[in-house]
């Protein structure tokens, strides 16, 4: 899908060698695990003597209208798009951004705009550069920054999953696809999103961005996170930004596309690995020999407005988990809202199985240690139609798992999944949709049954607990109070 493109101009990322050669995902854990994180930018850029042009290096969908792709596929539209920008400088007073050439490209001069979040252009988050045929100023009036930025916008707040794994992995992702990876990376954040909880998403971007920037907080050379606000204010005396290298674009769509995630399996663990590394945790922590932790995640109107997908049960849940399991495990449990994030990574690493409800409270669940063991509960979607086909491939009357399209390449955690099987789990919807797809409104609607809250049968958790014990305790075979069910 990342055929890479090539596009002759000044400051071109050609004739790479020693030190600019790209390294493969393999080399990067062996450095990372071996060494630090805190690396110099594997790449160089080769100049000529014509300074203050720009330049570009890209992957992915270059020649379509950004648009037209969103109108004909409104998931994927654009989301593969992604380039590396030499030189290219952004107008504080009216925020565009300036790409300096006097010999422009067909793809520049059709309108260039990198999708710089998940739905790009739809949600008003995308980068768009326009021509200018004369070099960049010489003035004292020029901000220059070194280094590697990459351009950040935010699809939905104030969701973990999408923040973290459509945001932050994301650049990540990009910065390895296009062979610039960086271990002290500026990020700069271009949504206005952020304005509506700005708290919430300076929490967001100290756990999961800031490990991004270098090897740890106290780093004597590391990276900054900004958003494009702080920048303007930063440079209040410039009238134009300039950037050395320019990440912008890339394959958001985590949570919707298979094939996007195919092959991301090394960077899900290099993106876990910085993160637990810069909060001080132990990535490579394996399962406990003896008294393993059981976490279960409650989702209440502490961190969820809407109340969707909850465990109707959950006390009874707890209560049964205490009995039949507190002799063997550690119980805990956490609605996660009330503690900080490092908190929270802190907990779900030294968890050896955890049950939660699936969607954005499940999403720090990847963090796990290795070997633990996730439990996620499914969704159904009931429909008369025995044809039907759902958006993430869901068919008529089956159980599903919520973000599989992720889940099935996170490959250091064990996943099993509370399957939805009959009425007594959810509410069996009317079936008025026909033969035609299901409607988005109402509980009967695709959303509806999608977030539709579920009751544990205890008998089912108990085969799931039971099977995950046996593998991190063996002599927990013999127990015949575990063994039982009911």
């Amino acid at each position: 899908m990342f055929a890479g493109i090539r596009v002759s101009n000044s400051y071109g990322l050609d004739n790479r060698t020693g030190a600019g050669a790209v390294k493969d995902v393999s080399s990067l854990l062996a450095e990372h695990g071996a060494i630090v994180l805190g690396q110099p930018p594997m790449h160089n850029l080769h100049r000529d003597a014509n300074q203050g042009w720009s330049g570009h290096y890209c992957i992915g969908n270059l020649d379509s209208d950004l648009v037209a792709l969103e109108t004909k596929y409104p998931y994927y539209g654009g989301f593969t798009r992604a380039c590396v920008l030499s030189h290219v400088c952004w107008v504080p007073t009216t925020s565009q951004w300036n790409y300096f050439s006097s010999d422009a490209t067909h793809i520049l001069q059709n309108g260039f705009s990198l999708s710089t979040s998940n739905a790009g252009g739809r949600h008003g988050d995308k980068l768009s550069l326009r021509v200018v045929s004369h070099r960049i100023p010489n003035s004292a009036h020029v901000a220059k920054i070194r280094g590697l930025t990459a351009v950040m916008g935010e699809r939905i707040a104030p969701n973990l999953g999408h923040f973290v794994w459509e945001g932050a992995f994301a650049l990540l992702t990009s910065m390895s696809q296009l062979g610039v990876y960086t271990g002290n990376l500026n990020v700069l954040r271009t949504s206005a999103r952020a304005a509506k909880d700005p708290r919430l998403f300076a929490a967001f971007s100290d756990a999961f961005l800031a490990p991004l920037t270098g090897h740890s907080f106290n780093a004597s050379t590391r990276g900054w996170v900004r958003t494009l606000d702080q920048l303007r204010k930063a440079y209040s005396s410039s009238h134009l930004i300039c950037f050395e290298e320019l990440q912008a674009g890339g394959a958001y769509n985590v949570f919707d596309s298979e094939a996007l995630n195919v092959g991301r399996e090394g960077l899900i663990a290099l993106f876990r690995h910085r993160v637990l590394h810069w909060h001080g945790l132990n990535p490579r922590a394996l399962r406990p020999a003896e008294r393993p932790r059981i976490l279960l995640v409650n989702k209440t109107s502490v961190n969820s407005n809407r109340l969707v997908r909850i465990i109707l049960n959950f006390d009874e849940v707890s209560h049964y988990v205490r009995t039949r399991f507190g002799a063997h495990a550690d119980i805990q449990v956490t609605g996660f809202a009330s503690m900080p994030l490092a908190e929270q990574l802190a907990l779900v690493t030294s968890t050896s199985v955890a049950f939660s409800p699936c969607g954005g409270i499940s999403m720090i669940l990847p963090f796990l240690r290795h070997g633990a063991y996730a439990m996620l509960i499914n969704y159904i979607i009931r429909s008369a139609n025995p044809n039907y086909e759902g958006p993430h491939g869901e068919c008529a009357n089956c159980s599903w798992t919520m973000e599989a399209e992720l889940w099935r390449h996170v490959r250091h955690v064990h996943m099993h999944y509370y399957r939805i099987l009959d009425a007594s789990d959810v509410p069996v919807p009317r079936l008025t949709t026909g033969a035609g797809a299901i409607d988005n409104t109402g509980s009967d609607g695709y959303h509806g049954q999608r977030d539709a809250n579920v009751h544990i049968n205890l008998t089912r958790l108990h085969g799931l607990i039971h099977s995950a014990l046996k593998e991190l305790v063996p002599h927990l075979v013999e127990d015949s109070h575990l063994g039982t069910f009911g």
